[in-house]
């Protein structure tokens, strides 16, 4: 008897990639109790990234180890780096999201985990690690996109507050996860994992979101 299997997209939590890959091979929904282990590693460079080892019952309070040390400063140069495979790409529906807009340098994506409604990832399109390593010019419209997106977001979703987190922890190239806060959530005084819950969006109703992110996308 076969197991479900494959591999995790490059902003998938391990729990958002079980769910999504029993419900791709047997159509079941189901949720997940224990996480017992797992390896992060993507196909096209043939590399574990880093190992989790889990006791716990709840997924979120797993704990990593870090990636060998080469394998993080390769990632840092640029080396086989998954977002930049993701930009070298046709901006097109993936299992992970769906395109919004090319801004001035950086790409714009609805994550296709909507347990958050309105998270949004915004990838700088120059491989950089840190913000503060683009030259000025982009450091500037770098955050000009991030506002654009933000104010995009908070008048489509109209949340109590935004949070912008620039983390790269595993993929060290700037990109910043655009989670929208709404009164009453799970995390009132912490930042909130999307991935801490899998629902995955339609491709009808992404497309509607989609449509009206682009529609309130001000120009510059």
């Amino acid at each position: 008897m076969g197991y479900p299997g494959g591999f995790l997209h490059p902003w998938e939590h391990a729990a958002h990639g079980a769910i999504r890959e029993v419900a791709e091979e047997t159509g079941l929904q189901v949720r997940l109790t224990e996480l017992l282990s797992q390896e992060l590693a993507f196909p096209h460079c043939g590399q574990v990234l880093a190992t989790w080892k889990a006791s716990s019952r709840q997924h979120g309070d797993a704990q990593a180890s870090w990636m060998p040390r080469e394998r993080w400063q390769a990632l840092v140069r640029g080396e086989d780096c998954p977002l930049c495979a993701e930009l070298a790409a046709p901006d097109r529906a993936n299992p992970h999201g769906f395109p919004v807009a090319e801004l001035g340098i950086s790409r714009l994506r609805l994550a296709a985990n909507q347990a958050v409604p309105g998270y949004c990832i915004l990838i700088c399109r120059r491989h950089v690690r840190e913000p503060y390593e683009l030259p000025l010019d982009e450091q500037v419209h770098y955050w000009q996109d991030l506002m654009r997106a933000g104010r995009a977001i908070d008048k489509v979703f109209e949340p109590v507050k935004l949070n912008f987190q620039i983390l790269g922890n595993l993929v060290p190239h700037l990109h910043t996860h655009l989670v929208p806060r709404f009164y009453g959530d799970s995390a009132p005084a912490r930042p909130l994992d999307p991935s801490r819950a899998t629902r995955l969006a339609s491709p009808a109703a992404a497309a509607a979101v989609v449509q009206r992110l682009r529609a309130d996308l001000e120009p510059l």
